[in-house]
């Protein structure tokens, strides 16, 4: 019987008790890294909830997946059989944070001590996914973009924020002023970062054993960056590859070809894609576990971010069921169909390069960020606009005339008929209906007593002095969807008066808040960061200093 007993536990015990040990060892070495590189929460940044910020989408009601007590055991029971037990705790676990629709995760992308510009983020992506479709999606902000610096009066590109507050205030001021400016620019509240730099890039394609990618054209550049400010040549032919760490990395940063910037945006997120399919491929135990080491090695290194160690299951089994399928990658670009405009604002002997949004505004831009994993819904309200065939007259007020012609432009590009003309209007008229108005009954004794002063506010203001841009409907209300698209893009109060003088369905009276839109502001307060003024110098053709 004895022998019996040693048995057991040669062959059953001690595997079990070796193999807890392992699996523990192994999560207590997660556990460890994660506290290396996780940083405390950053105060969220606030989302302006204004009009042209504020969309209504249509989505189904998921507030039952709030409660899971709501499901009865048999149910739990015949899910577990028919699809096992890790899937149903996939249905059931999520990140802390975002919502049962959406999570927001900003992607950042830096170089490393000896690279030109080592805390510039040049790659900024907003990952989005929807856990319970398993939807998701990238944007590429290209680092060009000229935003404002939060909370200040100074403009900047995009890429400098994170050095700007780093010097403010160290890693988590840096990261926080730039969420803050991504939010802004996109009206999306961002849940989680991630920010990694070449090395782990590089190191990672490595030991996942590199990557598989359809190049899309011969690419040849003699001015890729090297170490100091060095150059040095990346060629690549069109077709199929399989890269290593060193050369995957040059195919994502390579920029002094076709497609610029934009190019190298849709790369990355092509090898996003690579990288997370050969994450998952299927490995033995031992396998698994040498290969998660390495990858700890190379997060505890050279990964900063603020998810969690009790968010990483949750995102494990996530990201595993990603529908390919429903990945959806856009860049924000300059191309004819693009939402941004070169801009060149001047420092010093530099003119810098920079982008800005060709509406004036985040709109156009706030509307794909908002509709990125329902764009079917964006479509169909642009149709249905485009068949409304607005006519549409704007009027300048004094000192505003030259923001006209810009507006006229933008509106022309959407497909609305422009109503010219010579206007002169004396007054303005601001005619909203009350906040706790109700419409009374209407009968036969109170009909011809009825009046609009019980429900309807009406203000006159001088055409000298009005802050924010009115519109008036003139269609009242037979065409919501521009009504709707025009007061979002303009920020514009909409007034009940009808114009009888005007022959156009909606009269735009452009106000003073019309600069902030379509000016970006003083080139004097604009600036770069020592590393962002070497980066330009280089794109110049100017000797960088040492």
């Amino acid at each position: 019987m004895s022998r019996w007993k040693y048995l057991v536990l040669i062959f059953i015990v001690l595997p079990l008790l070796i193999g807890s040990f392992l699996v523990g060892q192994f999560f207590f070495r997660v556990w460890n890294v994660s506290e290396k590189i996780t940083f405390g929460n950053i105060k969220p940044p606030t989302v302006d909830t204004s009009p042209e910020n504020t969309f209504a989408v249509e989505t189904p009601d998921l507030s039952g997946l709030n409660n899971v007590a709501t499901i009865d055991e048999a149910t739990k029971n015949e899910y577990k059989r028919q699809f096992g037990l890790l899937d149903f705790a996939k249905e059931k676990t999520f990140p802390q944070k975002g919502t049962h629709e959406r999570i927001n995760i900003l992607l950042l992308g830096k170089a490393v001590p000896g690279y030109p510009g080592s805390d510039l983020t040049d790659t900024i992506i907003l990952a989005s996914i929807n856990p319970t479709t398993y939807q998701s999606s990238l944007i590429s902000i290209p680092r060009d973009l000229y935003v404002a610096v939060p909370n200040t009066k100074l403009f900047t590109k995009i890429n400098a924020l994170y050095v700007y507050g780093l010097k403010m205030g160290g890693h988590q001021k840096g990261i926080e002023i730039l969420e803050q400016a991504v939010s802004e620019i996109t009206g999306q509240k961002i849940d989680y970062y991630v920010m990694v730099n070449f090395s782990a890039f590089e190191e990672a394609v490595n030991t996942l054993g590199g990557v598989d990618v359809q190049v899309e054209n011969d690419i040849y550049d003699n001015r890729y960056p090297g170490p100091n400010f060095s150059y040095q040549t990346f060629a690549i032919e069109k077709g199929p590859h399989h890269l290593d760490g060193a050369t995957a990395l040059k195919y994502v940063r390579v920029r002094h070809i076709a497609g610029g910037d934009f190019g190298r945006a849709r790369r990355q997120q092509q090898v996003i894609e690579s990288l997370k399919n050969k994450f998952f491929e299927k490995r033995g135990l031992k396998e698994s576990l040498d290969f998660f080491n390495q990858i700890l090695k190379i997060i505890q290194d050279n990964v900063k971010t603020d998810i969690g160690f009790s968010d990483y299951f949750p995102f494990l089994l996530l990201i595993k069921d990603i529908d390919e399928s429903k990945i959806v990658n856009k860049v924000l670009d300059n191309s004819p169909e693009g939402l941004l405009e070169d801009y060149n604002p001047t420092i010093g002997q530099i003119r810098a390069y920079t982008l800005r949004p060709r509406s004036g505004n985040y709109y156009e831009i706030r509307k794909l960020a908002n509709y990125i994993l329902q764009l079917d819904i964006a479509d169909r309200q642009e149709k249905a606009r485009n068949q409304e065939q607005a006519r549409v007259a704007v009027i300048t007020t004094p000192g505003l005339t030259n923001l006209g012609d810009k507006a006229r432009d933008i509106l022309r590009s959407k497909n609305y008929q422009i109503v010219e003309g010579d206007f002169n209007l004396a007054n303005v008229f601001l005619w909203q209906r009350k906040a706790d108005s109700h419409l009374p009954v209407v009968s036969g004794a109170n009909r011809k007593n009825l009046t609009s002063a019980s429900l309807i506010d009406k203000i006159t203001l001088n055409l000298d002095n009005i802050k924010q841009t009115i519109i008036y409907d003139n269609a009242e209300g037979r065409k919501p969807f521009s009504l709707d698209d025009l007061s979002r893009r303009f920020d514009g109060q909409i007034s009940l008066y009808k114009e009888p003088s005007i022959d156009a369905d909606f009269v735009i009276i452009l106000g003073q808040n019309a600069q902030q839109i379509f000016v970006p502001g003083d080139e004097k307060d604009f600036f770069l960061t020592d590393e962002g003024l070497e980066q330009e110098k280089s794109e110049n053709g100017v000797t960088p200093s040492n």
